[in-house]
């Protein structure tokens, strides 16, 4: 091709002199309506994968809503009643999160008043706690028995916004930096893509990403999120938002998979703002209402989710493999064409030197009368 970017052709005297190999006329109708079959057939093949893709992608999404509103798995107040035994609503873990999270403050508050040399004047403290604010639950539907409503505001131990690095920062050793496009759509992160950085042990500190925190995109790609499940030395990217929440583990991937449900995705995409990029901030994401199921709930709704989308990632691995093979077999079913290979040959199928010198002729004819009217016209003017 030739010219500038954007304006790229293809010169006429490349087309003309290119080589093509002529079988007889009859054979090429022949090659025609089995090439026309062939990928026709194709055509459908692959529309029919990209529909499984579709239908995947809804199964997904409808298995994610039927767990946040409890018809995945049988309740546990539901399971607690055939089996005659008393069963913690969700209320109870809720309060001894909450709990633990002003104790982690208070710990981390007195450590940093040590270091100064201080102590809590008469047991209290000189920063103020500020308890979580609760969902407004007035609009809300009802949830099922055990349930009760929270947010990632009460949940979390604390938020922090990434790091804004440059790219000429970047190292071949030292800290991974995680991003947006190091996350699967499964919430895993590649730990092979992040560029790495030198940092400060107090830098390191400062930012430092462990097992188990939720990383939430607040630019660009919004709804795009991850639980960090390796111990490696990271930090967020500067498009992420870090939450470590004050939960056992079973509750962080409760909280990421209520967060890719149909719901929470609308959620956390409808309240992005700006053009071209648009961005959430940490009070929008925190304030999203999150019905909490028991703990023991939860980590059968986890499992079932997992077996379920497995099985489909399966099917989809499978249509994507499929659909790869159509590209292929019909590269092979044009190049079969052409080589002689895709139809029977005719031994009583005029030759292809017939066709070319019909060519030639009609072609000379067709010269001969075009130079007779030309002369006619000049002759005229």
């Amino acid at each position: 091709m030739t010219g500038t970017a954007g304006q790229l052709r293809v010169p006429i005297q490349f087309l003309e002199e290119q080589q093509l190999p002529l079988p007889p006329t009859n054979e090429q109708q022949r090659i025609v309506d089995a090439v026309d079959s062939f990928l026709s057939r194709l055509d459908a093949a692959v529309a029919n994968l990209t529909r499984v893709q579709a239908k995947l992608k809804a199964y997904r999404a409808s298995v994610l809503k039927a767990a946040i509103e409890g018809r995945l798995v049988p309740t546990e107040a539901e399971i607690a009643r055939q089996e005659r035994r008393d069963y913690e609503p969700a209320q109870v873990l809720l309060d001894g999160i909450l709990k633990e999270r002003r104790r982690r403050w208070e710990e981390e508050e007195l450590a940093r008043l040590k270091k100064a040399g201080k102590t809590p004047k008469d047991g209290k403290w000189k920063a103020k706690y500020e308890e979580p604010a609760p969902p407004d639950t007035s609009k809300l539907p009802e949830l099922p028995e055990g349930w009760c409503w929270t947010n990632l505001g009460q949940l979390k131990e604390f938020s922090l916004y990434g790091p804004r690095f440059s790219s000429d920062d970047y190292t071949d050793d030292g800290i991974l930096v995680l991003r947006t496009s190091d996350i699967s759509e499964g919430g895993r992160v590649n730990l092979a893509t992040p560029p790495r950085l030198k940092l400060a042990p107090e830098e390191y500190e400062k930012y430092a990403a462990l097992r188990g925190d939720l990383l939430i995109t607040r630019t660009g790609s919004l709804g795009t999120l991850a639980v960090l499940d390796d111990d490696v030395r990271a930090i967020p990217g500067a498009y992420l938002i870090q939450y470590r929440l004050a939960t056992p583990l079973t509750v962080v991937w409760y909280c990421f998979y209520f967060l890719k449900s149909p719901s929470a995705q609308a959620d956390l995409i409808g309240n992005g703002k700006g053009v071209g990029r648009p961005n959430l901030n940490a009070p929008t994401i925190e304030g999203l209402p999150l019905p909490l199921p028991p703990i023991a709930e939860q980590g059968r709704i986890i499992d079932e989710i997992q077996r379920l989308v497995s099985v489909s990632d399966e099917v989809s691995v499978t249509a994507e493999g499929n659909a790869h093979r159509a590209v292929r077999l019909r590269q092979s079913v044009l190049k079969w064409a052409f080589e002689g290979k895709l139809v029977d040959q005719d031994p009583g199928d005029d030759p292809a030197e017939k066709i070319l010198a019909s060519i030639e002729a009609e072609r000379a004819i067709t010269l001969t009368i075009k130079k007779s009217r030309d002369r006619k016209a000049k002759a005229v003017s």
